[in-house]
């Protein structure tokens, strides 16, 4: 099995705007402002190898509510929620090129931002 771990750059919209901002993961920014919703966007390739082998996206940590995760536009369920985060797998939509998108909103007065990885 192989594992997806969420690595730099990324692109964060917050509240739907248009412009996005380019941020690494963990997002361990000082807060400036407030924001309710944030969609953390990013590209990546899978090799081969990858292509060849069971894999799972981990997502470990974040402030807010997880709203929804996808690549390539599929929605993902995941497969194992503990307190370490959750798994979902991505065996029936890995292609070569990939796009993975990550929304939360604001559930506890703070911004919400993944804080994982």
């Amino acid at each position: 099995m192989h594992q997806i771990l969420l690595r730099k750059p990324w692109s964060l919209h917050v509240d739907q705007g248009e412009d996005s901002i380019v941020v690494d993961v963990p997002d361990n920014r000082v807060q400036s402002m407030r924001y309710r919703t944030a969609v953390y966007s990013r590209r990546f390739n899978a090799t081969p190898a990858v292509m060849s082998a069971s894999v799972d996206l981990v997502i470990s940590d974040w402030l807010g509510e997880l709203v929804s995760v996808e690549v390539n536009a599929v929605p993902l369920a995941f497969t194992s929620r503990t307190k370490q985060g959750v798994i979902a797998d991505l065996d029936d939509v890995l292609m070569t090129h990939n796009h993975l998108k990550i929304a939360l909103v604001n559930s506890d007065g703070d911004s919400p931002r993944l804080t994982g990885c």
